[in-house]
């Protein structure tokens, strides 16, 4: 539902039924259900342009994908992240094409992250 009212414009109304599946999904203990709800809200939110609540959003879709090996749902989230980046600020691209993300503790994987600067920073 989110997608299509994303798509649509309805931000509130998909925000409403977003809201309410973050809820849902938080109180529960099951990772697929969080990386579904996640990979759905945070698109919204990314065209919205409340990138600030977007990118954690986006962050979590992306590791959750690849804790649980989920390369479709990689697919779905990574590109939404990678427009949230780019909307930050040019100064904060430029800050996280010079650094190098530090591997996950103990799985040698990288973990996506962005520079605290950029959850305040004004957006483009």
């Amino acid at each position: 539902m989110t997608q299509c009212l994303r798509e649509l414009g309805q931000f509130a109304d998909g925000m409403a039924y977003g809201t309410e599946a973050l809820e849902v999904v938080e109180v529960g203990d099951c990772p697929s259900e969080r990386l579904t709800v996640y990979s759905r809200v945070g698109p919204l939110q990314v065209r919205q342009g409340t990138l600030h609540t977007a990118i954690p959003l986006l962050e979590q879709a992306v590791v959750l994908s690849q804790d649980l090996d989920m390369p479709n749902s990689y697919r779905l989230a990574a590109p939404w992240l990678a427009l949230a980046y780019a909307r930050c600020r040019p100064s904060v691209i430029t800050a996280l094409a010079l650094r190098t993300p530090p591997p996950a503790s103990g799985s040698g994987r990288m973990r996506h992250w962005l520079p605290p600067s950029c959850y305040t920073a004004p957006w483009i």
